[in-house]
């Protein structure tokens, strides 16, 4: 017994427009004084910031318009869920064979995932992106021909295996033996260290 998916309750969305990663930052130096009459000097001071602020706004912005579009149910999701994110990203002219079909470029994956859930909260898909317990699917492609770059998206709610009258003891969190079996796997693939 363990977690059960259920398919009929799966939430598909598809978002289009060009993904930008969420996360890298960069200090920006702070003056004052004005830049006209050359007075303008550096405070000592640095604000953070996100690298890609400019794009990374409309980005989440229309990520959260759409997915309120597509979401049609009265509440945010609040179980334990499993997601997918297929990104599409835009071929460059410098790749002009269809394959490879997998993006290298276009930003660190799991950036790009971090924009997309936090603007799923934002859009009220889910309570919080912490309910997030496990990846389904996540990679990032070239879109074909016929496809738009954006993200395609699919929630799969998680929920305790119930029994006529009572709840499961686990309460819906992953059987123990699952966590072994990838230890095992993980581990037999490492080689001792040596210096």
């Amino acid at each position: 017994m363990g977690m059960t998916e259920h398919a009929a309750e799966e939430i598909h969305m598809t978002i289009v427009g060009t993904p930008v990663p969420q996360g890298s930052k960069k200090a920006q130096p702070i003056y004052e004084g004005s830049k006209k009459k050359g007075t303008r000097r550096f405070t000592g001071k640095v604000r953070i910031a996100e690298q890609l602020e400019a794009t990374l706004g409309p980005w989440r912005a229309a990520v959260t318009l759409q997915a309120r579009r597509q979401y049609r149910r009265p509440a945010p999701l609040d179980v334990p869920l499993s997601v997918g994110m297929i990104f599409l990203i835009e071929r460059p002219k410098s790749v002009r064979r269809p394959y490879p079909s997998v993006a290298r470029g276009a930003g660190d994956l799991s950036k790009l995932q971090r924009a997309v859930e936090d603007a799923l909260t934002d859009a009220g898909v889910w309570r919080d992106d912490a309910l997030v317990v496990r990846y389904h699917a996540l990679a990032k492609v070239y879109a074909s021909a016929a496809e738009h770059p954006g993200v395609v998206i699919s929630i799969r709610p998680l929920a305790a295996v119930t029994l006529p009258g009572r709840v499961a003891s686990r309460q819906g969190r992953p059987d123990p033996r699952d966590f072994e079996t990838l230890r095992r796997a993980a581990l037999s693939d490492v080689e001792p260290f040596s210096a």
